[in-house]
């Protein structure tokens, strides 16, 4: 396993391309259980939604999923670029990340680790964009995702950031795309993604809504009685007798009053004993009304119909009987005053 014919698979499927020769099939124990464990066959790219709390996190984040041939993407393996910190300094953080001060590295890791991390934990919206690559494109990435184990760079959070390592393992993966082309001083998730969209890299889009956007969906189908009555259930009251008929608004009920038990406990609202309880509690009331209508989620605007990140603006404007000139330069996201397609509704970035 440490010899160069199976350290590097990459640049030995590189240099037999190229050169029209074989190093034979030797075995690399490690990298074929891996290549075996994954089961390589499509990739999708991943965005969670800006996390305005987080300056890590605050224009959002893109990481590859390597999917196999199961069904269920939970158990698939995500690919994720990202700094090592373990700075409490805000000034100290802020300075190192954009002025390289980090070391970045890859990782692997199962996709549902990344969903709670992002779509539970942090309320973010998650949406997916399943690449159009051929297995052989596919399994280039792969073969050079195990090259790079343990291999950092320095980290700049605008633009050698995550984003940015996620468009070169795409040029690896098809070096006919130009992504990188797309960007010039900075590099932000929401534009990554749309850059992989015009060059034809995108196929099915997928959405996975967080906790958030999920209680809120289920507040909109109860009424205020209904709501409280979740409340109450969530805080652990007694499940009453009439709330197990089978109405639609009592199933919904039953529901929220399960997704907010667990929205609290990932919170740390409630200790591991209580959630479990509660939640078994619910899900059992629930599974006795049957199956009923599916929650209507409303879905969000794509992040790749968002306008682009940076703006140079002009206006008129009046103050104390002047009429001064405005005239304004905003280098990355969005503010309250444009069109909020695409980004998080009510939520701004000031310079």
């Amino acid at each position: 396993d440490e010899s160069l014919f199976c350290r590097f698979p990459a640049r030995r499927a590189w240099l037999e391309d190229e050169l029209n020769i074989s190093f034979g099939q030797g075995e690399c124990q490690a990298y074929d259980a891996l290549v075996s464990k994954m089961d390589p066959q499509k990739v999708t790219l991943v965005f969670p939604t800006a996390h305005i709390n987080s300056p890590a996190s605050m224009f959002g984040h893109t990481f590859m999923r390597i999917d196999s041939s199961m069904d269920s993407k939970l158990m698939s393996y995500a690919i994720n670029y990202a700094a090592q910190t373990d700075e409490t300094n805000g000034i100290t953080f802020a300075y190192k990340g954009l002025f390289g001060g980090y070391l970045g590295f890859y990782s692997m890791l199962p996709y549902y680790e990344k969903l709670k991390e992002y779509r539970d934990s942090e309320s973010r919206d998650i949406w997916e964009y399943d690449l159009n690559l051929t297995h052989d494109e596919v399994m280039a990435m792969v073969r050079h995702i195990w090259e790079l184990q343990h291999i950092n760079s320095w980290y700049f959070f605008f633009d050698e950031n995550c984003s940015y390592h996620m468009l070169w393992l795409a040029e690896i993966a098809r070096p006919s795309v130009h992504l990188r082309d797309h960007f010039t001083y900075h590099v932000a998730p929401p534009e990554t993604v749309r850059a992989f969209a015009e060059e034809g890299l995108v196929g099915t889009k997928h959405f996975r809504p967080s906790k958030r956007t999920k209680l809120l969906a289920y507040e909109k189908q109860l009424t205020n009685t209904s709501i409280q009555t979740a409340k109450a259930l969530a805080s652990g009251q007694p499940i009453e007798e009439d709330i197990t008929d089978s109405s639609m608004q009592h199933r919904y009920t039953l529901e929220a009053a399960a997704e907010l038990v667990e929205y609290d406990y990932i919170g740390g609202k409630l200790t591991k004993e209580v959630y479990v309880k509660r939640y078994h509690e619910l899900l059992s009331a629930r599974a006795i009304l049957g199956q009923g209508e599916v929650l209507s989620i409303d879905e969000k605007s794509n992040p790749d119909t968002a306008h682009h990140a940076a703006r140079i603006s002009i206006a008129q404007g009046w103050y104390d009987y002047r009429s001064p000139l405005l005239i304004g330069i905003r280098p990355v996201f969005h503010d309250l005053s444009e069109d909020d397609t695409g980004h998080l509704s009510g939520a701004q970035i000031e310079f």
